[in-house]
């Protein structure tokens, strides 16, 4: 990434966020709602789901910014032969969304736990900067 920019990753199979308007922790069991990302953030949800019949992906990203208004969006249909390379590749096509988009600050939030620690354990080894 560039200078200033920073992505976080979410993820909500974790079953906890953050509620940017209190600054707590909030369990995703009790509250069923979308959480806001702070101020000037934009948050870019991402989800695939695997076919195994035809080795595909069908894959969706949604950017909202921290008023809940959508952004901007993209699908696409991909090859992929495990569920895991599936939620990866969608991983793949959020960030490619925001560096299409230009966006500074971002969060990725997806329920790929996998491949959210993989993206946590790159995150906190390399410097973005």
């Amino acid at each position: 990434m560039a200078d200033g920019q920073a992505i976080v990753i979410s993820g909500l199979s974790s079953k906890e966020s953050v509620d940017f308007d209190t600054g707590e922790s909030v369990s995703l069991s009790s509250y069923q709602s979308w959480i806001r990302p702070p101020p000037s953030w934009c948050k870019i949800n991402f989800e695939a789901s695997f076919h195994s019949d035809c080795a595909h992906a069908n894959i969706v990203v949604v950017g909202r910014n921290s008023e809940g208004e959508f952004l901007g969006g993209k699908v696409g249909r991909f090859r992929a032969n495990t569920p895991g390379e599936a939620e990866a590749l969608a991983v793949e096509l959020a960030v490619d969304f925001a560096l299409q988009k230009q966006w500074k600050e971002v969060i990725l939030e997806g329920d790929a736990k996998m491949v959210i620690q993989a993206c946590r354990n790159i995150e906190a080894i390399t410097s973005w900067t």
